[in-house]
């Protein structure tokens, strides 16, 4: 995280949610539309995936008692949930050729 400023628990749980809540929605319109992800589909979501995994990070390095771990696991749920359908879209688009990416 490349912020002058320190970032809260807080904040990073907040952020974390609401771009967990914008991939679902991205994976929901590709899925409503019955078709395979575009490569510029999942780019962009695997590009949201780093910075999902940098906010999970910072929480976990902020972790200082129990209602702040029951916080960071009730994040990571969803977070693994849509790190789960972009990996299917990646493999759906790339299959076994992971060089294309």
């Amino acid at each position: 995280m490349s912020s002058t400023m320190t970032t809260t628990f807080k904040d990073l749980s907040d952020q974390a949610m609401t771009l967990i809540a914008l991939m679902s929605e991205k994976i929901k319109a590709v899925r409503a539309a019955s078709r395979t992800a575009s490569e510029e589909e999942v780019s962009e979501l695997v590009d949201h995936l780093k910075t999902l995994t940098d906010y999970m990070t910072g929480m976990d390095e902020q972790v200082d008692g129990p209602d702040q771990q029951r916080m960071l696991m009730a994040v990571a749920k969803p977070a693994t949930e849509v790190m789960f359908e972009v990996g299917d879209m990646l493999f759906a688009v790339y299959g076994h050729e992971p060089d294309r990416l």
